[in-house]
Parts: structure tokens; sequence; C-alpha cells
């Protein structure tokens, strides 16, 4: 009865954090930020009032799981970020008119495929094709892919790195991923060109680089500071810092995300399947050599087998020369867990000896502890480390193991499972709130670190707890 109830007291909770935008914004637009969209919409709760990307993906598995998405409702939720803004390339961070050339992790093909199972809506499929091809070509194109060839017309002499794993040429926009075999591999990263602070954290930022960095290092932190929170989430990690501690030495742009390659992997192998449903062999094939090609990729360049990880891949140019491996080369402070989220994104195969030894690595990190999973290893204040437990990634880390992970997987699931809720629940029960982020070494307590007080709310707690309950509660 106790969880029982609980799970009615969040289903009561999408009604509060659901807004439908006022005429007057599509009316007269040049008077507000906000991007006029037509439908209802779910927000995160408290400061964030607005549809957020990523976000969104949690939220629909919580009305999936509390059986709210009738076929206008969860189509309307599923194309909205993408329709908020026709002319953008990949759907935006959030419907702001600052956010136009932001993006986050893309998890639009992942959304159409969770609304698409649950309602067996397949005219879902074509009219979010258009968009996902947008999409996917927004993160393979310059400067976001790293790929084999040069900028037309470019004089700069290219800066050769080596590794273990990889050659890569940085030129002045793009990196060339060449395999110790030879082989080029297409990879991406996060980059945006942008010279200033974030304009909606821009007083914040700069106070706070003001006494991190000198002068003229602000000229190439803005464009790393901006790159970095909005497409990759984690605003702020000691997993972007060159030193691990400092944010005036934020390096995004040098950084190839396994995580980020790993989304893009499903994503190619999700259009691919659309492809398929739809009876469109060319785009179907395709899609499918492009989500080999990417899974060769993240087996090859980012896996390391000592520590059944899948590491970013990180450039240290030293004079035009340097070094490129990737982040098992230090200390344990190397352990995020993003290293383990390319499971969830399909890059080993289902009860495969390599799925299996994730889940034993992960099992092993050190991140886990009684109130889930820590997102790194290092305290250092951010709110994307140490202490602290995020549901969008223990959410991910549940789906790899569960769906991929074998005997050892489902055991872990569940045990990640029973932490996460337990925390989430203790605190409900002592504070009535919903929190963002929780913390990993007490049962029972919110997060903190980062930019802001922690908040509530909150759209993917919600959605991660239903969707827990949903699949998990019987057990």
């Amino acid at each position: 009865p106790q969880i029982r109830d609980w799970a009615y007291a969040l289903y009561e909770i999408w009604g509060r954090l659901a807004r439908q935008l006022s005429p007057e914004v599509s009316q007269n637009p040049e008077l507000y930020t906000m991007l006029p969209v037509p439908n209802p919409f779910v927000v995160p709760g408290a400061r964030f009032r607005e549809i957020y990307y990523w976000d969104s993906f949690w939220v629909l598995k919580g009305l999936i799981a509390s059986n709210l998405t009738t076929l206008a409702q969860a189509r309307d939720a599923c194309c909205q970020l993408p329709g908020s803004c026709p002319q953008a390339a990949s759907p935006l961070s959030c419907i702001r008119t600052y956010y136009l050339n932001r993006s986050q992790p893309p998890l639009f093909s992942e959304m159409v495929r969770i609304v698409w199972e649950a309602t067996g809506n397949r005219a879902l499929l074509s009219d979010a094709m258009p968009a996902l091809l947008r999409e996917h070509a927004f993160w393979t194109s310059p400067p976001k892919q790293a790929r084999p060839c040069c900028l037309p017309g470019c004089t700069t002499r290219p800066c050769i790195l080596h590794s273990s794993h990889a050659t890569l040429l940085l030129l002045p926009l793009q990196v060339v991923a060449v395999a110790g075999d030879g082989k080029q591999y297409n990879v991406s990263r996060y980059f945006a060109n942008w010279q200033q602070p974030r304009p909606e954290s821009y007083i914040c930022l700069r106070l706070r680089l003001s006494c991190t960095a000198r002068p003229h290092e602000k000229a190439e932190t803005w464009p790393q500071l901006y790159s970095n929170p909005c497409p990759a989430g984690w605003d702020f990690s000691t997993r972007w810092f060159r030193d691990g501690r400092s944010l005036a030495t934020v390096r995004t742009t040098s950084i190839l995300p396994a995580d980020l390659n790993g989304f893009l992997l499903q994503m190619e192998a999700n259009i691919a399947d659309f492809a398929a449903e739809l009876g469109c062999s060319e785009v179907e094939q395709q899609f499918r050599q492009l989500a080999m090609d990417r899974r060769d990729a993240l087996n090859t360049l980012f896996w390391n087998n000592s520590t059944a990880q899948w590491h970013d891949l990180i450039c240290n140019p030293q004079q035009g020369e340097g070094t490129a491996a990737g982040t098992s080369a230090p200390t344990g402070q190397a352990i995020f867990a993003s290293n383990f989220i390319p499971l969830f994104a399909g890059a080993a195969g289902p009860g495969s000896e390599q799925a299996s030894g994730r889940s034993w690595a992960l099992n092993a990190s050190g991140l886990i502890g009684v109130g889930g999973v820590a997102v790194s290893l290092t305290e250092s204040g951010q709110q994307w480390d140490w202490p602290n437990v995020w549901p969008p990634i223990t959410s991910m880390l549940i789906d790899g193991a569960d769906k991929f992970g074998g005997e050892l997987g489902a055991v872990l699931s569940r045990q990640l499972t029973a932490s996460y809720l337990g925390t989430v629940l203790a605190t409900w029960e002592d504070t009535g709130r919903m929190f963002e982020k929780f913390n990993v070494e007490t049962l029972g307590v919110p997060g903190g670190g980062g930019e802001y007080e922690v908040v509530d709310g909150f759209g993917w707690t919600n959605g991660v707890v239903l969707d827990l309950l949903n699949r998990f509660g019987g057990e």
C-alpha cells in the first residue's frame, strides 16, 4: 500500500507539471523568449519552466507507465521539440530563443521508439522521419563530426595525435580518427561556435570564471563552456576539465565522448528500424551500415578490454603535436558513469561476454552506493560529480544492464533499481518532495553542488520512478 500510494501521488504531480502556452506567445513572439508550441507539455519543475529536450525522454517513459499516452497526447509530446523550431537542424535544448544553436544528447529517436511501441501509431514514424534525418545530419556534419576530410581552402597544418587506439588529425574544426590498422572512423563530439558566456547564465559564469582564469584564457574558455552544458547535459563535471579540478581548464571540444557516440549508434539503428517498418529499403540499408560502422568505432576506439568500459577519447595537443588517449590512462578519477552508457545504446550484443564484463565493471567501479549510482568518483563541488545520483543516468545504466547484460546484468539492474527507488522514496517520506538529484552516500538525501540550489518537481525523477515501478514493482 505504501508504494501504491506513492505511485498515485506521483501520477497526480503530472497535472501540476503540465503547461499550455498562452496564445499571446504566438501572436506576439517578439515580446517573448519562449518559442510558441501549440499543444500542452510537461516541464521538469521549479526553475525549469519549459520543455527540455533530453528530460522529455524520461517524462515520456513516466507518462507511458501512467497510461497517459493516448495517441494524440503521446504524438504531441514526442514531436513538439522539433516542431517548435522547424528551421533548426536538431531538437533544441529548450524552447527558448537563446537556445537556437544548441541541442542536448540525441534521444529523439528513442522517444519515437518508445511511443511507437506503446501506441502502435505507425504514422508517428513517417511524421518523425524528416526531423530524425535532420538531427542525424546535425550531429554527423562538421564541426561536430570528426571525419576524414579537410575544410575547403584550409591552409592550417593539421595537428597529428597518436594513441594506442588511433591517430587523430586535428584540423581547424574537425578530427580524423584513424585506427592502428589504417581504418578511418566517423565519430562525433560536442561543439558550439560561441565566444561569450551562455545567455541564461551570463552573469554567474562571468563572475565564476573571472576568479579562476587569466584574461587570455577566457576567450578560449567561453566556447568550451558553451559547448559543454547544454549539448552534453553534464553541466558541469570534472569529466570536461583538463586538470580534473578547475572550470577554467574546461576542454569540451577536445573530447570525443563515448556516450554521445553511443546515442548516435542508437539513433542510426532506430532510423533503420523505422525505415524498414515504412518500407524505405534504401534508408534502411544506409542506416544499418552507419550503425555497424559506429558500433565498430565504439569498440575499436573507445572500448578498453582491461577496464571493460567505453572511455572518452581525450586529445592533448602540445605545440602542434601530442597524444590522444582514453581516460583510462589516469587513475580512478577517470571513471565516469558515462563510460557505461554505450551498453544502453546497443554497443554490445545481448548476453555477450563484453556486455557481462561491462556489468561486472560497473559493479566494481566504486560509483555504486546506498543511494544509487554516482556520476563520477571526484568530489569537486560540481553537480555532475560525486556524490550526486542523477535519475536519467541511473535509468540508462539499469536499462543497459537489464537488456544486454545477461544474468549478471539482470541482477545488477534490480540492485540499482532497489537502491534508486529506496532513496527517492525515503526522501519523499521525509520531505514530500521529488528532487532532481540525490546523494549516493546517504539514503534519502537530495544532491547538491553546482550553480543553483537543488530543485524539486521533478519530471525525469518521477518518470524514472514510475517506469521502474511499472517494470519491476511486481518483483
